[in-house]
């Protein structure tokens, strides 16, 4: 009896990695709740003179960002939101989530690559969000990066926020993936066949770098100051802050 293939198109494949992701989530297996608490608390630091203009790198589906915004009032925290995602079904959910705190006309999306959009934007903005997004570009692109993140953020002032994995002190990136893959080995409550496909991703696409690479990065890159404002307690994520 001849085995039969499922073929999946890319919108359906995009749906069960979100969905394996909303489990993920919502088990808090990366820390999301003390780290967003974090940023939550920086935010609104940030807005004491009046909300901000935020710009979302690698937005996805905008989930735990607009979680925060309800949490902090919403346009009371953000004036207007920018999102820019490649996944065009990311973007779709995204403006749901987005437009369900903040009104009409305070919210753009993008559909292109975060890297080309900085490069080609001229807006300016008082904080620039990359959440669980930096570690997919290489060393020399992370610098690229910031260089131009800093362009757009340095007549208000403003802070480039990550929420990101990083390596340890000395932590080789061979190393940094075997520690990872343990603990997604606990992510009990994701289905095991979707765990597989966390871990091929990680192999493939996560290049995380150490703390000090960053802050070195991010001072040779126009940055005046960057401090970490909270460690997940696993030891695999961190929110850091760099203000130009």
């Amino acid at each position: 009896m001849a085995t039969v293939i499922e073929q999946l198109t890319p919108t359906q494949i995009f749906k069960r990695q979100w969905e394996s992701y909303q489990v993920v989530l919502n088990q808090d297996y990366l820390e999301h709740k003390a780290l967003y608490g974090s940023l939550q608390q920086y935010l609104q630091q940030k807005a004491v003179n009046g909300p901000l203009r935020l710009l979302d790198l690698g937005c996805g589906d905008s989930d735990y960002i607009s979680r925060l915004l309800e949490k902090s009032g919403g346009e009371d925290l953000v004036a207007s939101y920018t999102g820019v995602d490649l996944s065009e079904p990311a973007i779709e959910i995204s403006k749901q989530n987005i437009n369900r705190v903040l009104s009409n006309g305070r919210a753009q999306w993008h559909s292109t690559d975060f890297l080309s959009f900085v490069k080609g934007c001229e807006e300016e903005y008082d904080c620039i969000l990359m959440s669980f997004a930096l570690h997919h570009l290489n060393a020399n692109a992370k610098a690229e990066l910031l260089v131009e993140c800093h362009r757009l953020l340095k007549k208000s002032n403003g802070a480039f926020l990550m929420v990101d994995i990083v390596r340890k002190p000395g932590e080789s990136l061979e190393t940094y993936h075997i520690r990872s893959q343990k603990d997604v080995d606990t992510w009990v409550a994701v289905p095991l066949d979707a765990r597989a496909c966390f871990t091929d991703h990680m192999l493939k696409y996560d290049f995380p770098e150490t703390v000090a690479f960053l802050e070195e990065s991010g001072k040779a890159a126009g940055f005046r100051h960057v401090a970490s404002h909270c460690a997940a307690s696993k030891g695999l994520a961190q929110f850091i802050a760099m203000e130009a």
